[in-house]
């Protein structure tokens, strides 16, 4: 077996193997028993079903992504679709059909993950200024625990408001490497440790045109309201780094689980060169990662996997084999999950450096035949690197 269907193997069927649903239903069986339901995030319909394995609600709301997974209509279901990574109106109808079912609970149980600080919003400014904003940050190097950050300083159901409608307990999948479970959708029910000056330095730094703009306060912890409010972490990028590594160990290969690394993507490019250079056969290295990547106006169709993908594949060892996957299944704009190369396979000789300048690297990928397929999986946990010498 090549190196690179290692990798790819490994990667794909921790995809399929990994226990979300029992995970969940877990969690919600040992919970305090809840009247109301409330998912919302890329793993929202993944959650949501998995939670009815453990308890029946009296009624429920689902937000999940127009590209996403649905879950099956019942009696007392609201479903809702919402954008990522930007809000739009229907986030805003969202976020205000949460506040108001929440406030109408005795309590909540809400289900949480990755891309629910877009899809759920309550802004305090207009909506197309928080929609720029937010552009601009994404367009920046800012971390995802900078972005929301701001976010949660420019909301009503963000940074803990949400608590302030009622009991609610959060049952939360991360796709934050680094930062805490405030982070994730922004924190609705759980206090934040930072403050709006926090914010300000932030857009100053990312975004230096918004710089101005009116931030609201969040809920600090310790807030009275955060009383009767539980937040429990399930799992995150590590926890599936980890069972992309069991996977591997199966077939055969020493593997070494490094941990979660975010910065320049071209800095996290040149230390994954560096380590296949001195990769001993049969071992790899699983890492759970968020590159930054400054996307300029007008790019091509790249996201941050296939993009990494492109400035490692052509320096690679012969043998060695790279994986960049995205673990929600969708690589930014790059039409693409990710994409797996491998030394002296088909990006050597082809004019990669064009594809990278353009920021069409999904294209690139799609040509040669290295991309993972774009297919929306019910999770997100960041994306997972794999390096591999078969």
């Amino acid at each position: 077996m090549s190196s690179r269907a290692l990798a790819r193997g490994a990667f794909e069927a921790a995809l399929r193997t990994f226990d979300a649903r029992g995970l969940v239903a877990r969690a919600v069986a040992r919970s305090r028993r809840a009247d109301l339901l409330v998912a919302a995030g890329k793993a929202a319909a993944t959650m949501y079903e998995a939670a009815l394995d453990a308890r029946d609600f009296e009624r429920a709301i689902v937000v999940v992504p127009p590209d996403g997974p649905r879950p099956a209509a019942r009696p007392g279901l609201y479903v809702l679709t919402a954008p990522h990574p930007l809000p739009a109106r229907a986030s805003v109808e969202a976020g205000e059909h949460v506040l108001d079912l929440v406030g109408r609970a005795r309590r909540t149980t809400l289900l949480l993950s990755g891309g629910a600080s877009a899809m759920l919003a309550a802004p305090t400014v207009p909506l197309h200024d928080k929609i720029a904003v937010t552009r601009a940050l994404l367009a920046s190097d800012a971390t995802i625990s900078e972005i929301n950050t701001v976010r949660r300083h420019l909301s009503r159901i963000k940074g803990g408001h949400l608590a302030r409608r009622g009991a609610v307990d959060a049952l939360v999948f991360s796709d934050v490497g680094r930062g805490g479970p405030w982070d994730v959708a922004s924190g609705p029910s759980i206090g934040d440790p930072t403050s709006t000056r926090d914010a300000r330095r932030v857009l100053a730094r990312h975004a230096p045109r918004f710089a101005r703009l009116p931030l609201s306060r969040s809920i600090p912890p310790g807030d009275p309201c955060l009383g009767a409010c539980q937040a429990r972490l399930l799992a995150g990028p590590a926890t599936f780094a980890a069972h992309v590594g069991r996977e591997m160990t199966q077939r055969g290969v020493l593997v070494h689980v490094r941990r979660f690394v975010d910065g320049d993507v071209e800095d996290l490019a040149a230390a994954m060169i560096r380590a296949a250079a001195r990769l001993p056969p049969r071992t790899a290295i699983v890492r759970p990662a968020e590159p930054a990547l400054v996307v300029p106006p007008g790019a091509g169709s790249g996201g941050r996997s296939t993009h990494l993908a492109s400035l490692v594949g052509p320096r690679l060892p012969p043998g060695v084999a790279f994986l960049a996957g995205a673990t929600d299944g969708v690589d930014g704009a790059s039409g693409t999950g990710g994409a797996v190369v491998e030394g002296g396979d088909l990006l050597q000789g082809r004019d990669v450096a064009s594809y990278v300048r353009a920021f069409d690297t999904g294209a690139l990928h799609v040509r040669m035949g290295t991309a993972l397929p774009c297919r929306p999986t019910g999770l997100n946990f960041a994306d997972v690197h794999v390096l591999v010498r078969g």
